[in-house]
């Protein structure tokens, strides 16, 4: 079954990364479908003889295929490549299609989408229906839908949402409605209800620049929110998956019925804020849930907002270098560090903070159960000239080095102090309240 010329250089002009957007809105279009279906089959030997090799290798043993097939190929081979532990299931999945990688680089990972699915449990106890107004490469999407009767995906590129409706089937999602489309206009010109509705607006500009607040974003959030709310259920809920950037305070002002927030982390680096919004919410209380998934547990935290946004108390005003040995320092993981929560961690774990602005905090006992790293300090200096050849000495000439509310970058302490980059030793460089300077050598 031959491809059409014109659907081969719709692929050639996505694959070369220039970005097609529709605004009309129908049903993604057959001959799309069929055309990446045939594109998988003829070239599964090619793809998989080469799944392991560089792309740039892989380019030059593809050389004699015609360019968009060729990019094609490629697009398969970078996809698995990096797709490999944001999704693990999908890359091992015999016949899923991979989009461009600027297609990608917002996408959720298995883990994230995981969290979204326990949401919509814990808080949708009838599920009937849902969208998503902006599926993209559809992880978000393929991992709600199975929790509801009905669901819609939404997609502005033609080929992506042709991409991601081949691969819901694959993945054994067949309760779906594919439609390429903006989401808003979609949503504007329709009548339906919704349990869950998603939204995850681009957060690049016309000219592929990352924007920083929701304004900006493609679509506004602030022009949109009253026309999502408007279409929940009773008791239905808008998931707004936005940067780990954002200020969460002005956000939720900015957005307003903000019930919950969900701050998650993965190896310690945040990934996204996920904003639950509720018709008729109040601006009282909302619920504040940190999530950070590791290699060997997944610590979660629950606050509070804006209460437990209170500095926490300091009393190590008058302590001296020497009274911070054979203390424990706390460092709280990176989802909590973004929900700012300090006063109620301390509280929580019988810890306090070395200053209101370094974020590390002291304590008598090792807490297994601690949102993030916890380390025995060993030796503190007070940070001056002439400890820094004992400083040294104690850290056998090579440190790990993280520098807070302190004058210098941990660079820049490096060469101060002639270490090298590594080892089990840990420099944390800060200042007391009283703003003493100090140095202290930690190990795990």
């Amino acid at each position: 079954m031959p491809i059409s010329a014109k659907t081969e250089y719709f692929i050639f002009i996505l694959l070369g990364k220039k970005l097609i957007s529709q605004t009309e809105t129908y049903s993604v279009r057959k001959e799309i479908m069929e055309d990446v279906k045939i594109l998988l089959e003829r070239y599964r030997e090619q793809i998989e003889e080469l799944k392991d090799v560089p792309a740039d290798r892989a380019a030059l043993k593809l050389q004699s295929l015609q360019p968009e097939h060729r990019l094609f190929i490629l697009e398969q081979i970078e996809g698995r490549q990096k797709a490999g532990i944001r999704l693990p299931h999908w890359t091992q999945t015999d016949g899923i299609c991979f989009p461009p990688q600027i297609s990608m680089q917002q996408c959720s990972s298995e883990q994230t989408a995981a969290i979204k699915q326990d949401i919509a449990k814990e808080m949708l106890p009838h599920r009937t229906s849902m969208i998503d107004l902006t599926g993209g490469f559809g992880v978000d999407y393929t991992c709600l839908a199975t929790l509801f009767d009905r669901s819609a995906y939404v997609e502005r590129n033609a080929h992506l949402a042709a991409v991601a409706q081949h691969n819901a089937a694959i993945l054994g999602v067949l309760n779906g409605t594919f439609v390429n489309g903006d989401g808003i206009e979609y949503l504007s010109r329709n009548s339906g209800k919704y349990d869950l509705i998603l939204i995850d607006p681009a957060r690049r500009d016309t000219a592929g620049r990352r924007v920083n607040s929701i304004e900006e974003y493609s679509p506004d959030l602030t022009e949109c929110v009253h026309l999502l709310l408007e279409h929940l259920t009773e008791g239905g809920i808008v998931m707004a998956k936005l940067s780990p950037m954002l200020d969460i305070s002005r956000t939720i002002s900015q957005l307003g019925n903000v019930c919950k927030v969900i701050i998650t982390a993965v190896q310690n680096e945040c990934k996204e804020l996920l904003f639950i919004l509720k018709k008729n919410t109040d601006s009282g209380d909302i619920g504040c849930r940190t999530i950070n998934i590791t290699a060997e547990r997944t610590f979660t935290e629950q606050f509070t907002l804006p209460q437990d946004l209170q500095s926490a108390a300091v009393d190590s005003q008058d302590m001296l270098p020497q009274d911070f040995e054979k203390l424990y320092l706390f460092e709280p993981d990176a989802a909590v560090m973004k929900s700012g929560c300090f006063s109620a961690l301390a509280a929580r774990y019988g810890i306090t903070p070395v200053s209101s602005n370094s974020h590390l905090f002291t304590g008598m006992t090792r807490n297994a159960d601690f949102p993030g790293r916890v380390f025995l300090i060993e030796k503190c200096f007070t940070y001056n000239k002439k400890y820094f050849s004992s400083i040294k000495a104690c850290a056998n000439g090579a440190a790990n080095i993280a520098c807070r509310n302190f004058t210098l970058s941990p660079d820049e302490l490096r060469r101060q102090l002639g270490l090298r980059d590594g080892s089990d030793c840990y420099i944390f460089a800060t200042r007391t309240p009283d703003l003493k300077a100090l140095i202290l050598l930690c190990h795990k």
